[in-house]
C-alpha cells in the first residue's frame, strides 16, 4: 500500500515510473520491469516484487488517476469527464505528464475510496461499458458476478504452473514445498496444474531448470484441454507465440506424434524451441505462417489426410489479461478493433482448411469482448458449412482465479 511506503522506496519508485514514462511508446510493463531490474542489480527480490505491485496499481487506477488530474482538487468529477481522452493509449499519454507527488496522493485517494459507484470511473475506460454490458448479457452474469468481475480485476491472479511430465509429480510438489512454497493441485482434462504462494523465486527451482515444469496461468491450460490431444496425432499450433500451448499438446501427446508450431515473429519460434529442448520434447516441428496462404508443410501431413487437430488462438485485444497485465488496456485502442476482427475471420477460415475429416479446430482468444468469441465463433459457423460447432465458453474470472480466455470447439463433418 502506497502509505506504506517509505522515503526511500518512493524515491527508487519515481526513479523507476520515469523511467517508464521516458520511453517512447507504452511497452509491456512486465518486460520493461525485467530489463530495468536486470540493468539495477541493486535491487533485491522482495523490492523487485514490491516496486512491480505499486507499478501495476498505478495501471489499475489509471483511469481514476486521470480523472483526479483533470478536475484538479476536487473529487467530485463527473463520469462522462468531456476532458478524459476518449481512447486508452491516449490515457497513459495523461498519465505520464502527471506531476509525481499528485500521481502519488490521488493512487493513495483511491485506494482509500475504492467503493465508487462504477468501475468505469476507476479502473476500466469508459469506451468499454457497452462491451461489458454485451458481456453479461451474453454470459448471464448477474449483479454478484459483474461486482466479482471487478473486484478480480483489482488484483493480481496467482502464479500458476503446469507438470510436464505428471509422472514427476512428487518430485516437483517436494522441492517447490521444501522451499516453503505453498503449492495446490488443480486438475483439467489431461492436465496437472498447481498453483504457487510464496516469497522463493520459481527460476531457480531445479525441477523448472530441468523442464519437469512451465509457468503458464490456468485459463491457458484450460484452452489447451479444449484441443483433446492424443498420442501419435497431428496437430497445428497456427499462432504458437511463445509456445506455452505448443509445449502444452506436447506433454498431452507425451512426445509421440508431431506438432507443428507456426508463428508470423521468428524470435517468437526461436524462444518455444528453447522452451522445447529445456523441456525435452522431440515432436515439435516450426514452420512461419503469415495467416495468408496456409504453410507449405511436408507430405508427410498431407498423407495423414491433415492435422487431426489445429489450435488458432488468434491475436486479440488481450482484455482477458488485465488483471496480470493492467497495462494491455493502455496499449489497445478500440478503433483498431474492426482491422483485429478482420484478421480473426481470416486466420480461423484459412486455417480449418488444414484440419481432417473428424478433426477439429479450437478457436481462442485472451479476450472477453464478445465481438472477437462469440460473434467470430458465428460468423465461421455461416462461412464453414463443412464444420459444425461442438462447444464454447469462457473460462476464468469471476469463477476461476487466473485470467480469462474463450475457446470454440468446431469438428469437421466431411
Amino acid at each position: 500500500m502506497p502509505q506504506d511506503v517509505g522515503k526511500s522506496r518512493l524515491f527508487h519508485f519515481h526513479k523507476l515510473w520515469k523511467s517508464l514514462c521516458d520511453q517512447k511508446e507504452l511497452p509491456p510493463v512486465d518486460r520493461f520491469l525485467t530489463e530495468y531490474f536486470r540493468k539495477n542489480k541493486q535491487y533485491g527480490r522482495r523490492d523487485r516484487r514490491e516496486y512491480a505491485d505499486l507499478l501495476y496499481t498505478v495501471f489499475r487506477r489509471g483511469i481514476y488517476l486521470a480523472h483526479r488530474y483533470l478536475s484538479g482538487k476536487s473529487q467530485a468529477f463527473a463520469k462522462s469527464s468531456p476532458s478524459l481522452p476518449h481512447d486508452p493509449p491516449a490515457v497513459w499519454r495523461l498519465l505520464r505528464h502527471i506531476p509525481y507527488e499528485d500521481l502519488w496522493e490521488y493512487l493513495h485517494e483511491s485506494l482509500e475510496t475504492y467503493a465508487l459507484k462504477s468501475p468505469f470511473l476507476s479502473m476500466v475506460h469508459p469506451s468499454y461499458e457497452a462491451y461489458f454490458k454485451k458481456r453479461a448479457h451474453f454470459s448471464n452474469w448477474g449483479e454478484d458476478s459483474q461486482q466479482k468481475f471487478f473486484l478480480f480485476l483489482n488484483k493480481r491472479p496467482p502464479l500458476w504452473l503446469r507438470l510436464n511430465y505428471p509422472e514427476k509429480k512428487a518430485l516437483v510438489l517436494h522441492e517447490l514445498r521444501s522451499l516453503s512454497l505453498k503449492a495446490q493441485e488443480y486438475d483439467l482434462p489431461d492436465i496437472t496444474a498447481i498453483r504457487v504462494e510464496g516469497e522463493r523465486g520459481i527460476y531457480e527451482l531445479r525441477s523448472y531448470r530441468e523442464g519437469l515444469f512451465e509457468i503458464q496461468d490456468l485459463a491457458s491450460q484450460w484452452i489447451g484441454a479444449q484441443v483433446q490431444a492424443r498420442p501419435g496425432m497431428f496437430v497445428w499450433d497456427a499462432c504458437a507465440g511463445g509456445g506455452g500451448k505448443t509445449l502444452l499438446l506436447a506433454s498431452v501427446m507425451q512426445n509421440k506424434g508431431v506438432i507443428y508450431a507456426s508463428d508470423i515473429r521468428e524470435f517468437k519460434l526461436r524462444h518455444t524451441k528453447l522452451r522445447a529442448r529445456r523441456a525435452q520434447f522431440s515432436n515439435i516441428r516450426y514452420v512461419g505462417w503469415d495467416g495468408s496462404n496456409l504453410p507449405l508443410f511436408p507430405r508427410e501431413v498431407d498423407r495423414h489426410g491433415g492435422f487431426d487437430r489445429v489450435l488458432v488462438d488468434a491475436p486479440c485485444s488481450a482484455s482477458g489479461t488485465w488483471r496480470r497485465n493492467p497495462d494491455a488496456m493502455y496499449r489497445f485502442s478500440l478503433g483498431k478493433l474492426p482491422e483485429l476482427l478482420d484478421l480473426q475471420r481470416k486466420l480461423i477460415l484459412k486455417a480449418s482448411c488444414a484440419v481432417r475429416p473428424g478433426g477439429l479446430l479450437v478457436y481462442a482468444t485472451c479476450s472477453w469482448l464478445v465481438e472477437e468469441n462469440e460473434e467470430i465463433a458465428q460468423f465461421f459457423i455461416q462461412e464453414a458449412k463443412d464444420f459444425s460447432m461442438v462447444s464454447q465458453d469462457i473460462y476464468g474470472f469471476p469463477y476461476h482465479d487466473c485470467d480469462l480466455m474463450y475457446a470454440a470447439v468446431f469438428r469437421k463433418v466431411k
